[in-house]
């Protein structure tokens, strides 16, 4: 992750942040969850990355779950459900 960061390289930076955060939401981090999210959600919102924006999503939304927020985890499930290629 720090090689890809220091090179510029988005898309793999990005898919590793966003495995970090469905690590950290199954091991209940919810902060480093969060963090890792985020910061994948903005690399793949910046460079059009659909499926890594999608890995984060699911990793919320597991952490939603595990916290007993089944709504909010399903909003998240059914938009990623929803979304076609290029949004």
């Amino acid at each position: 992750l720090r090689l890809a960061e220091e090179t510029g390289q988005h898309n793999p930076a990005a898919h590793l942040h966003s495995v970090l955060a469905v690590i950290a939401a199954v091991q209940g981090r919810a902060e480093d969850c969060r963090r890792h999210a985020e910061t994948a959600l903005a690399q793949a919102i910046s460079y059009r990355l659909g499926p890594h924006a999608g890995i984060a999503t699911w990793a919320l939304a597991t952490l939603d779950l595990g916290a007993g927020r089944s709504e909010e985890a399903f909003d998240r499930l059914e938009a990623l459900a929803g979304a076609a290629p290029g949004e």
